[in-house]
């Protein structure tokens, strides 16, 4: 797979999955590529997390900027919460069968494009409070620690946000997100993709993640509400 090819699928939000012997595809979300290792959340299905297990073989489809691609991806990890613990927490880790991508097309979906640009219009840049608690590593380790830290917000839109820390953070560590707009209260989980250090701290890039089509819609037109106030 060519590197502009691997580009696209880092910079599309989903990654549309099928199970062996099932016809339903399920949406998850691509946390980090590297290695032909692709990470990923667990799939849903009524609510229930559905059980895969190392060494199993799924047919994928990854929608992507450049286009549609179909692959099978090889579960070789599945990195749990310590017990009793939040199992929608769990990082899959699969490898990508490059040698098997298929039918590579032009984006002939502009539902792709369409998300692309409404996360470039409706992205807010302000300077506000947010609150963080860190939940997971990058190595999966759980925080015990469950007291709110705050920080300073730079940036938010309905696929993620730029704060800035004291705390500095790994690629691929987890936080849990509380951030008011418009008296509009805001919980979410976003992973860390990038961070750089700055003079008031650590700037960084958070990917959301587990962020349901409502909440999605709600947080949006917030932004619009705000943006339209401000001007």
């Amino acid at each position: 797979m060519s590197k502009q090819t691997m580009e696209s699928i880092m910079q599309t939000e989903n990654v549309r999955l099928e199970l062996i012997d099932d016809s339903t595809a399920y949406k998850v979300t691509i946390i980090s590529y590297a290695n032909s290792i692709l990470k990923f959340t667990p799939p849903v299905k009524n609510g229930k997390l559905v059980k895969l297990k190392k060494g199993m073989e799924i047919p994928v489809k990854l929608s992507t900027n450049a286009g549609l691609f179909s692959s099978e991806i090889k579960v070789v990890a599945i990195t749990a919460p310590f017990l009793g613990k939040d199992p929608s927490k769990m990082i899959i880790s699969a490898e990508l069968n490059e040698d098997k991508i298929l039918n590579p097309k032009k984006a002939v979906n502009n539902n792709i494009k369409t998300f692309d640009q409404k996360r470039d219009h409706f992205r807010l840049e302000t300077k506000m409070e947010v609150y963080y608690i860190f939940t997971l590593s990058s190595t999966g380790e759980e925080k015990e620690n469950t007291e709110p830290v705050l920080a300073t917000l730079t940036d938010v839109s309905a696929g993620g946000m730029c704060l800035i820390s004291q705390e500095q953070f790994n690629a691929e560590d987890q936080l849990e997100l509380h951030f008011d707009i418009l008296d509009k209260s805001f919980i979410v989980t976003g992973f860390i993709i990038g961070a750089s250090e700055t003079p008031e701290g650590y700037k960084n890039r958070i990917k959301f993640i587990d962020f349901d089509e409502g909440d999605e819609k709600e947080l949006t037109s917030t932004i619009l509400a705000y943006q339209k106030k401000s001007n």
